[in-house]
């Protein structure tokens, strides 16, 4: 029996879409079936992340980057081997805007794990809120400041820095304020790494390959080549 192209559009439903989830779950939970249950430091351990790609043209319901595309959201829980959140959304969805909307899904002691995409400072604070923890990479373009002995805040010089890393070399700072919020302002920790050559070269390629698609990666704004993790700053560490 042969099925057309609109046939099959048709059958997916919001019954089969479901059908289709529960599918993936099952052969995924199968795959990473192996629960860590000894030396537990973190309440759950949450990986959020999504991918996206195109559709047929006639897809028109699901909006991308160029006509047509879908996004899916995934967030995985480490410890117990489970989904958390499984989301279809359409293909220019932001990411950032769907940490918002499971912020309240956060329990005291989570550690929440998320790429770049996700970064924003209010997203973090809302993690903090919430009790959990967070490991984010940080937008090159962020600005940080420093207290100094007068307790006022200061700028960091990121070039400086970068100056006087060497190659793969770390640099941890505690306490370092993140943006211009001054009622609520994003207080954490930084960790700085200096790219290696070859990490430079992987970098200067996905810049390259973004600037192909007429994107403007903040990657290339920089003049010196930093990454930059966060880590949620607690007194009790």
């Amino acid at each position: 029996m042969k099925l057309t192209a609109e046939g099959l559009n048709q059958r997916f439903n919001p019954q089969a879409v479901k059908f289709l989830k529960k599918v993936f779950e099952s052969l995924f939970s199968k795959q990473l079936a192996m629960p860590i249950t000894e030396k537990r430091v973190f309440n759950r351990i949450r990986i959020l992340d999504s991918t996206s790609f195109q559709l047929p043209a006639y897809y028109d319901e699901y909006k991308g980057a160029n006509e047509s595309g879908v996004k899916i959201q995934l967030e995985y829980e480490l410890y117990q081997s489970t989904f958390l959140h499984l989301l279809v959304q359409e293909g220019i969805a932001s990411d950032s805007q769907y940490a918002k909307v499971i912020k309240d899904d956060i329990k005291p002691g989570d550690l929440c794990l998320r790429d770049l995409g996700y970064f924003s400072t209010e997203n973090l604070i809302d993690i903090d809120k919430q009790g959990g923890y967070f490991l984010s990479r940080m937008k090159n373009n962020m600005k940080l400041y420093q207290q100094n002995q007068d307790g006022k805040w200061e700028k960091i010089d990121l070039i400086m820095i970068s100056e006087k890393l060497k190659r793969g070399e770390v640099l941890e700072l505690d306490n370092i304020k993140v943006g211009r919020w001054v009622k609520n302002p994003l207080i954490t920790r930084v960790i700085f790494t200096k790219l290696t050559e070859e990490q430079e070269a992987k970098r200067q390629i996905h810049i390259d390959k973004k600037r192909r698609k007429g994107k403007k990666p903040l990657s290339a704004q920089k003049t010196f080549q930093l990454t930059f993790s966060l880590l949620i700053y607690h007194k009790t560490w």
